[in-house]
């Protein structure tokens, strides 16, 4: 009997497995605007036929453009550098300087690298603080720093100098960093703090006196002295970068533009979909519905136009 019942269930499988993929059907789907024109308060409405187990929607605002689905390059223009400090404890004066390089190779790994570099010291473009209250430096253009297809680093460097010929060493923090662009699009943030990529490279990271400099800490960039212990009392000076990832002029590539997902496959089928748009105006919308299975998918684009009044 076992054996009868193996060789059934064999041929059972044997057929199963032969059975032919489920062939994916293309979305039977079409949408239309509810109205003719909507109000930026009520938001507007789309209405569907057919259905698609999944859609999206691109609402043809910028960077939710179908037509930039593959991506979007934009041309920079002027870059702007801002961020604001605070400074506490101590004395010392001219702790802190802000510097750029076109010619740094992007080597982290050791001070004298760093220095190897040619900087250009702006810190005096920008106001800096005096106490632990936090200053804003200032939106200061560095376009003239970018160098054709070179890479643009930008620095802060922190030294500390004999204290007892310039008084006791400072603790400086920075946040809020922010380097925008203006482009055909309008300003274009191309780094935030958390985005900068800083790389933070020590004089003497492993000796026995590091710097208390961190990144990344409660959103700030703290440069500061070592702590002094009996081990390096000896010691007279120090310094310190943060150092951002390279940037650069010319054509940037964004990305391409994202859809908003309306419909998955395990949801229900929908009759309408409502969508808030931000500003008044006549968009390009797209509505991609599509079938798909482990076997393939099937798309239908719908494109249809929606005036959005104040």
């Amino acid at each position: 009997m076992k054996s009868i019942y193996y060789f059934l269930l064999a041929g059972t499988l044997a057929m199963v497995s032969c059975e032919p993929a489920a062939d994916v059907v293309a979305p039977n789907f079409n949408v239309r605007p509810a109205a003719e024109s909507f109000t930026l308060e009520e938001g507007a409405t789309f209405e569907f036929e057919g259905t698609a187990g999944l859609i999206s929607f691109y609402s043809g605002e910028l960077y939710h453009d179908y037509e930039f689905k593959d991506g979007r390059i934009i041309e920079a223009g002027t870059f702007t550098l801002s961020f604001n400090t605070s400074v506490q404890y101590g004395n010392q004066p001219d702790q802190l300087s802000v510097l750029v390089s076109s010619d740094f190779d992007g080597d982290y790994s050791s001070i004298e690298n760093v220095r190897a570099a040619t900087w250009s010291d702006i810190t005096d473009r920008f106001a800096l603080a005096t106490n632990a209250t936090y200053v804003e430096s200032g939106a200061v253009d560095i376009t003239e720093f970018l160098v054709e297809d070179k890479p643009l680093y930008i620095a802060f460097k922190y030294t500390m100098r004999d204290k007892t010929v310039h008084g006791n060493p400072r603790q400086w923090r920075i946040n809020n960093f922010l380097l925008t662009s203006e482009t055909s699009i309008g300003t274009t943030v191309l780094a935030d703090y958390l985005t900068a990529g800083f790389e933070v490279v020590d004089l003497n990271p492993d000796g026995v006196a590091p710097t208390n400099s961190l990144y990344n800490l409660n959103n700030f960039l703290r440069m500061a002295a070592f702590t002094v212990t009996p081990e390096n009392e000896h010691v007279l000076e120090t310094e310190v970068w943060a150092i951002t990832k390279a940037f650069y002029g010319g054509a940037v590539d964004m990305g391409p533009d994202r859809p908003i997902a309306v419909k998955g496959n395990t949801d229900q089928r929908l009759s309408s979909y409502t969508y808030i748009y931000e500003k008044p105006g006549t968009y390009t919308a797209h509505f991609v519905a599509a079938n798909a299975n482990v076997y393939g998918k099937e798309e239908a684009v719908k494109k249809v136009t929606v005036t959005i009044e104040p």
